[in-house]
């Protein structure tokens, strides 16, 4: 079951996910809600977000499409889920 989508200015149907923000404790920090046209897609947004965080996950809807591990302040590993190679 896909999430809520929605159209965006280009006419191009988005899907909202939620990332979740963790710590160095793997404590939730924060949670945003964003919208993407691919799981790839949300995943990247995902790193562009992160702002210290040590890792995160990205939901779409009860579907968790990855758990993103940061090994330094740009570059993440996929360490779950979707089966992406590292970014």
């Amino acid at each position: 079951m896909s999430g809520p989508s929605f159209c965006s200015s280009e006419g191009q149907v988005l899907t909202a996910y939620r990332v979740f923000f963790l710590d160095g404790l793997n404590r939730f920090t924060r949670c945003e809600i964003i919208e993407a046209d691919t799981d790839d897609a949300a995943i990247v947004a995902g790193a562009a977000l992160a702002q210290g965080a040590i890792q995160y996950e990205v939901w779409e809807r009860d579907r968790c499409v990855a758990t993103v591990t940061l090994d330094g302040p740009t570059s993440a590993q996929a360490i779950s889920a979707s089966g992406l190679p590292g970014q």
